[in-house]
C-alpha cells in the first residue's frame, strides 16, 4: 500500500491550525446569583441530551427505538468565599423548593417558584460572549463539603442542577 506523504502533511497542518475551543472558554449566569458568582465557578459538566430507548424483539434480533427524552443534569464545581455567600445563596434557593414541614412548592409559583434560567456562554478570542445554551434548572443536590487542616487549597463543592424542561 502506497502512502501519500503530501496528504498526511496537509492533514497534520490542518489539525495544528484548527481553532479548537479551550475548556476554560466559558461563562455562566444564573438568575439571582451573587454579583461576583463567576469568580467562584470552577467548572461545569453537562450533557447535550439523553434518550431512553426500548428494545423490541423482531424475529431473532432486538432493535432499540427511542422512547422519551430524559431530563438532563448540569453539575457545577464551585469555590466559596470566606463569608460562605455561595453556600447561603444555595440554601436560600433550596428554601423556595422545600418547606420546613417537608412539603414542596410548585416549580413555577409566582412568588415561591424555584425554576431559574441558567445561561451558558462561550468566550471567543475577540473577548465576546456568545450564548451557547439556556437551561431552566433547579438545584437537586449539593455535594459534600470537605474542610481539612492538612490539605491546603480553596473550599470547593459540587452543585447538581436538574433541567426542568
Amino acid at each position: 500500500m502506497r502512502v501519500d506523504f503530501n496528504q498526511q502533511r496537509l492533514a497534520v497542518k490542518r489539525s495544528v491550525q484548527q481553532a479548537f475551543q479551550q475548556n476554560w472558554q466559558f461563562k455562566m449566569a444564573i438568575e439571582g446569583q451573587p454579583t461576583d458568582f463567576a469568580l467562584f465557578v470552577k467548572d461545569v459538566t453537562y450533557g447535550l441530551f439523553t434518550l431512553n430507548t426500548k428494545p423490541i424483539l423482531t424475529g431473532a434480533y432486538y432493535i432499540n427505538l427511542p422512547q422519551q427524552p430524559e431530563p438532563d443534569i448540569l453539575t457545577l464545581t464551585v469555590r466559596d468565599h470566606q463569608d460562605r455567600r455561595i453556600h447561603r445563596w444555595l440554601l436560600d434557593w433550596m428554601a423556595n423548593i422545600k418547606n420546613a414541614d417537608g412539603t414542596l412548592n410548585p416549580p413555577l409559583h409566582p412568588t415561591l417558584g424555584y425554576v431559574r434560567q441558567l445561561q451558558l456562554f462561550q468566550l471567543t478570542e475577540q473577548n465576546n460572549e456568545q450564548l451557547i445554551n439556556t437551561f431552566l434548572v433547579y438545584p437537586s443536590q449539593a455535594g459534600e463539603i470537605t474542610e481539612s487542616y492538612t490539605e491546603p487549597g480553596f473550599l470547593a463543592f459540587s452543585i447538581t442542577f436538574t433541567r426542568f424542561r
